[in-house]
């Protein structure tokens, strides 16, 4: 991303967005396919991979941070 806003960087902005939007989707479905599903949220911000490892490391990553940041706040939100 650019430091200034330019047209070409609002449009990565909102791919990005969007592809942030559908994390939620690897994790929650019991159908879930992580390699599609890398596969779709890379090609929404411009990428094109097609490495299996590339894409299942992706997809791995993305699972344990989501899991662990809503553990922290779900924590933050606790009553005493």
């Amino acid at each position: 991303m650019p430091a200034t806003p330019t047209p070409d960087g609002m449009v990565k902005l909102e791919a990005l967005k969007g592809a942030m939007r559908n994390l939620a989707n690897l994790v929650n479905s019991a159908d879930s396919e992580p390699l599609t599903w890398s596969r779709s949220w890379m090609s929404g911000v411009g990428h094109d991979e097609a490495n299996p490892i590339t894409l299942t490391l992706f997809s791995v990553h993305w699972m344990d941070t989501y899991i662990h940041v809503r553990k922290s706040v779900d924590n933050l939100n606790q009553k005493p």
